[in-house]
């Protein structure tokens, strides 16, 4: 349950995938960074900017991290979070107010699993090392996984693109390294 005076909702793309650090316990901890853009344009050239804000969640022992864990790079998506400050003095005796924003539930995913999917598949294809070509004759399974991962990329980018029109100025968050590198 949310105190909704401490309560705030992110809609963006996952700007890497989620980072996770296991515990003595068998709890984990996740860093999530999503890329969020302004609505609105500012400076000289106009353009929208983008923010990334980096989530933490917390996974109990014992339980799975619920939508967390099917949640990829690229994938649009929404968050509901809260500010969590916890003060502490420090050997000096100096008052540090550190901030973290921490996930409050599970992720609502914004687009369809075919379009993930596809980003997936896209990703294998990418990732797929490159062999010398075989003998003509001769064709590898892993050769006809890639070929048929090919095909259906292909199929599902024609259907995308004919579904949906890419608006001006949009960011490809599929061709861009998170953090500008």
């Amino acid at each position: 349950m949310s105190n909704p005076a401490n309560h705030a909702h992110l809609i963006g793309r996952l700007a890497q995938d989620i980072k996770s650090f296991p515990n003595a316990d068998g709890s984990r901890k996740q860093l999530i960074t999503i890329a969020v853009d302004d609505n609105f344009r500012s400076g000289s050239e106009k353009s929208i900017a983008t923010n990334f804000i980096q989530l933490e969640n917390f996974v109990p022992a014992g339980r799975n991290a619920g939508g967390w864990d099917r949640v990829h790079n690229g994938d649009l998506i929404a968050v509901d979070y809260r500010v969590d400050a916890k003060p502490y003095t420090d050997s000096k005796g100096e008052t540090h107010y550190p901030q973290k924003l921490v996930v409050d539930g599970f992720p609502t995913f914004l687009e369809p699993k075919s379009v993930t999917e596809a980003r997936a598949a896209k990703k294998a294809v990418a990732a797929a090392p490159e062999t010398p070509a075989p003998a003509a004759e001769t064709k590898t399974e892993a050769d006809s996984r890639i070929a048929q991962l090919e095909a259906e990329l292909a199929a599902v980018r024609d259907a995308r693109n004919a579904a949906v029109p890419v608006a001006a100025g949009a960011v490809d968050y599929e061709n861009q390294a998170p953090f500008g590198g």
